[in-house]
């Protein structure tokens, strides 16, 4: 099949894709593919990353990555092995997996690419700054932060030492990078400078697509100002961020806009306004109910977050009709047998246990253990651990809940700093 043939069932596919007919799109570029592996390994190349792009948009992520796992493999056989093409082709299988938070793969492909680039820099230059962005994403969510902050510095020093002037948007995007990673080690004047660059340029010659961008930095703006002890500060940089989010709403900044809605929550509680604490989530909820849908499973996490506030103070009597809730449409919108469905009957339990109606949390438990049979997936099994250890504690059954509680302490252990609440909370039960 000749590339300009190829070219246009691609185009095809998009345009179906577009209108939502997701099967039929699929089977264009099923059909491409076949025709492109009697064709040229240049040809497979080109459809295999259409194809890849495809079924991440469309959540079919491992799918996605195998597809990506192939093309890089492909490449890494017919490329020369320091060229920009398997490089790239192994920037793309790491975007695959973060999409489907398959990030130890996509950690590792960055690396070699990183490494390869390195060897080679003026040639690489702005390949390597976009890869160690991403590279810097997965360690901020590693709460790895020393090195986060010293990706996007490295990254950040490669745009501006390039012989090329990095465009002003580009730029500004970096510096926004660099400002997020420095809250964390606690450089908030370096947090500081960088937002205090970057943020006039998004707000002065943003494109839509750099709408998010800008989003972003008033939300870090916020969190420095958090830091810095100015809460009502920080509390008009969110309002200004969710009044700006509002004017044109779409789903790249959907996800912006809960999160500043939950930082206005946030610091109604610093200032001691629960009510307005909580009617920001009962607000975000609904907007989920108006974006997705109330059979939704985005909207049922936004009413997830509005349980945990109120088992966070405490308030378990209101939590649980709300886990109530979430059970029943986590029920409806997943298969009965979803282990991720051991999540909303644990939650539940957890609440239940502190209510004292052991016998309820126990059938919950229970109901949560028949999701869990045959999963490899240790922090659910972990989370169930530590509820039933919790159970058997007050039930009185001391050796039992040792054993599960020290089952479920090894694995939040393992897991780094983003687990330590649940470490603590373990330790306390263990005494």
């Amino acid at each position: 099949m000749k590339r300009e043939d190829l070219e246009r069932a691609m185009q095809r596919a998009a345009k179906l894709a577009q209108q939502g007919e997701s099967e039929k799109a699929e089977a264009t570029y099923r059909q491409a593919l076949v025709q492109a592996e009697v064709s040229s390994v240049a040809e497979v190349d080109f459809v295999l990353g259409e194809y890849a792009e495809f079924l991440g948009h469309v959540g079919q992520h491992m799918q996605a990555i195998e597809f990506s796992r192939l093309r890089a493999n492909l490449r890494g056989q017919h490329a020369p092995e320091r060229s920009e093409v398997y490089v790239t082709g192994l920037i793309d299988l790491a975007t695959a997996c973060r999409r489907a938070d398959e990030n130890e793969e996509a950690e590792r492909s960055l690396v070699k690419a990183i490494a390869i680039m390195e060897e080679d820099e003026p040639s690489f230059r702005r390949t390597l700054s976009n890869a160690l962005l991403c590279l810097s994403y997965h360690q901020r969510e590693s709460k790895r932060h020393a090195e986060c902050l010293e990706s996007c510095e490295r990254a950040l020093k490669l745009r501006l030492e390039d012989d090329e002037e990095c465009p002003p948007l580009e730029l500004a995007r970096c510096q926004m990078a660099v400002a997020r990673a420095a809250i964390h080690p606690g450089r908030l004047a370096r947090c500081r400078e960088m937002l205090e660059q970057a943020l006039p340029v998004l707000e002065k010659i943003g494109e839509p697509d750099d709408e998010p961008a800008l989003l972003s930095g008033m939300e870090n703006m916020a969190d420095l100002l958090e830091l810095e002890g100015r809460i009502d500060e920080a509390k008009a940089w969110a309002e200004r961020g969710v009044a700006r989010a509002l004017t044109k709403p779409d789903r790249a900044k959907f996800g912006l806009l809960t999160r500043l809605r939950r930082q206005i929550g946030n610091y109604c509680e610093t200032q001691g306004d629960y009510a307005e604490g909580d009617e920001q989530r009962r607000i975000s909820h609904q907007e989920h109910v108006d974006h997705f849908g109330a059979d939704h499973l985005e909207t049922v996490g936004a009413l997830q977050i509005c349980a945990n506030y109120f088992v966070g103070r405490f308030r378990y009597a209101e939590a649980e009709p709300l886990l109530r809730q979430i059970l029943a449409d986590s029920l409806r919108l997943q298969k009965a047998d979803d282990p991720d469905l051991s999540r909303p009957y644990n939650n539940l339990a957890f609440c239940l246990l502190h209510l004292g109606r052991l016998d309820e949390a126990e059938e919950m438990l229970n109901q949560s253990a028949l999701r869990l049979v045959g999963t490899d997936d240790d922090l659910k099994l972990a989370f169930h651990d530590k509820n039933l250890g919790i159970l058997r504690k007050k039930q009185g059954r001391a050796e039992e809940a040792e054993v599960h509680l020290r089952k479920a302490l090894a694995v939040f252990s393992s897991k780094g700093p983003r687990m330590s609440a649940f470490v603590k909370e373990i330790e306390g039960w263990l005494k």
